[in-house]
């Protein structure tokens, strides 16, 4: 058929790639954009010669009719096409599947017996490939690709080995073996058609799936792990890049870019500290398991913004944590106070951490210096914690319910939700301070009023979706006021009575919510475009919280009602696309 080659691109290769760059476009970022045409390159400027060393020889030839025929350096303009097809199409999958990850989480030092394993496995594969070659005849196309390709695994695997087996091995499995299937499948249509043909004697004829020669299985699998090993490598650099500026005092004067990242690489040590490694992972893995909404709108954030981003929700978790198991108020606010000097101790001095030997609440201290704390301010965590020590203000026994007015429930959003919030614009600030949020003192005070006020909407459809398992521990945070309206108590709250009283009450703490998020979306739009998608994601994956409760949703009186991983991720596409 004429244009063959053409037209399996058309209904194979280009679809994928059509399918992936659409399920990714929202999410990817210029860093991404940028090592996948540069590892597009590599692909191309490293098989261009060996292709065409292959179709010299007669190991490898095209049907003339299946072909444009056009070529470059005796490669078919077809063949360059796959060779970048198949290298977009196998990094987008990575890029997509590794999204949600924090690199700079596995740059932990490893045995050096996993490097040595799998240096010596792929030399060992390199020398069979050339023996394969000395010795000729069935077994040449088998030692070509075996000395062409597993020379670059090495190099992959000696620049970021260490990186590469900390990884999620399902990732990995996946990220190599789907392209892997797919491109077998399309092989052996393409063989049966003959648009291609392997030169009979120069291969062993032995086929999987009973037609697909086993060198060509082999060529998918090694190339495909090229690809996802090369992306690695990249995303190892920018790994260090990112993690040295998390871990650096001061402002962050913009997102570095991808040829800083590629020069850091080659001039600086492969290695962060590990503990500062050891906090980003643990941190990472306590925001995944107490807040999903949070870790999947923190995965749109990038760089060193995100790091400080999730260790400064790690040291809210913690501290909130500390004071709601301290199991009773003397130790609870012992927690706090623990906690205010600390504060006070790590953000005098900026960058002198205080010694764990010497604290009570190791975890606690831990947290306070891995806080960014000459980006951030100290008054919104300390407003923080005034949150926290009304949480122990609650006393269902003594009837004391500190929420007595719509006020005090506004106070108590702000002091819980909107000093986070506060505290996030700092970070925004120190990340992005060429912006005009950054720059004109007005659009920055407005900005941080809108955020303050969006940080009491999310804290209001927190307390509307927690109000049974609040009320399991003595605890309304509905207004008092509120509830003499519909002619009950908070005591009565307690006693599980007059449910359909708390229902409406609900709705109407949510209508709250709407109205507070409502009134701050504007001034998004002052913020750089980087930051809006993210924003939006961590916003309306809380605020759909929200509709659920709206629709008839509800938590049970020990866990939190949470939303479906693929009604997250629609949210969170949705909102990258606005």
């Amino acid at each position: 058929m004429p244009y063959e080659y053409a037209i399996i691109h058309l209904f194979s290769n280009v679809p994928w790639a059509l399918g992936v760059t659409a399920l990714s476009w929202p999410f990817m970022t210029r860093l991404d954009w940028a090592k996948l045409c540069t590892i597009i390159g590599v692909a191309i400027g490293a098989t261009m010669p060996w292709d065409s060393y292959l179709i010299r020889k007669e190991i490898f030839s095209y049907n003339p009719s299946a072909l444009f025929g056009y070529r470059i350096l005796l490669v078919p303009v077809e063949d360059v096409f796959f060779f970048a097809f198949q290298t977009y199409n196998t990094g987008m999958l990575y890029v997509m599947l590794t999204r949600h990850l924090v690199f700079p989480s596995f740059l932990r030092q490893v045995s050096t017996i996993n490097r040595a394993l799998g240096m010596t496995f792929l030399v060992a594969f390199t020398v069979a490939g050339i023996f394969c070659i000395w010795h000729g005849g069935r077994y040449t196309y088998l030692g070509f690709i075996l000395a062409w390709a597993c020379p670059v695994l090495s190099l992959q695997w000696l620049l970021a080995g260490d990186f590469i087996v900390q990884l999620p091995v399902q990732t990995l499995v996946i990220s190599v073996t789907l392209p892997t299937l797919f491109l077998w499948a399309v092989d052996i249509f393409a063989l049966q058609q003959g648009s291609w043909v392997i030169q009979v004697g120069t291969k062993l004829d032995w086929q999987i799936w009973g037609k697909l020669d086993i060198e060509e299985a082999l060529f998918f699998l090694l190339t495909n792990m090229m690809i996802v090993f090369g992306v690695s490598v990249s995303d190892f650099a920018i790994a260090l890049t990112h993690g040295r500026l998390a871990s650096s005092p001061g402002t962050i004067k913009a997102p570095p870019s991808y040829k800083n990242i590629l020069y850091d690489f080659v001039r600086l040590p492969h290695t962060l500290d590990d503990d500062f490694v050891a906090c980003i992972d643990e941190s990472v893995c306590r925001l995944a398991v107490s807040s999903q909404s949070m870790y999947i709108g923190s995965a749109m954030f990038q760089g060193p913004l995100r790091i400080d981003l999730i260790m400064l929700y790690s040291f809210c978790r913690i501290a909130d944590d500390l004071v709601d198991e301290a199991g009773d108020r003397k130790k609870a606010s012992d927690v706090l106070d623990q906690c205010a000097l600390e504060l006070e101790s790590r953000f005098a001095s900026k960058r002198d951490c205080v010694k764990q030997g010497h604290s009570k609440y190791p975890e606690l201290t831990q947290a306070i210096n891995n806080l960014p704390a000459t980006r951030l301010r100290i008054e919104p965590l300390q407003s923080l914690l005034e949150g926290f020590r009304t949480d122990l203000r609650f006393d269902s026994k003594s009837n004391s319910f500190p929420i007595h007015s719509e006020q005090d429930l506004d106070n108590y959003a702000y002091q819980v939700a909107g000093t986070v919030a506060a505290s996030m614009i700092e970070l925004l600030v120190h990340h992005f301070p060429c912006y005009t949020h950054a720059t004109n003192d007005t659009v920055r005070h407005e900005t941080l009023a809108a955020a303050e006020t969006m940080g009491r909407a999310l804290q209001l459809v927190n307390i509307a979706r927690d109000i049974e398992r609040d009320i399991a521990i003595g605890r309304v945070y509905i207004p008092t006021t509120w509830l003499e309206q519909e002619g009950i108590t908070p005591a009565d709250v307690i006693r599980g009575q007059h449910t359909g009283s708390v229902d409406r009450l609900r709705e109407r703490v949510l209508i709250k919510a709407q109205e507070y998020h409502d009134r701050s979306v504007p001034a998004l739009a002052t913020l750089p475009v980087e930051l809006q998608g993210p924003l939006r994601a961590v916003i309306e994956n809380y605020m759909e919280i929200g509709a659920a409760l709206k629709r008839g949703h509800r938590s049970g009186s020990v866990k939190k009602l949470q939303l479906s991983f693929w009604r997250r991720l629609l949210v969170t596409y949705r909102a990258m696309m606005a």
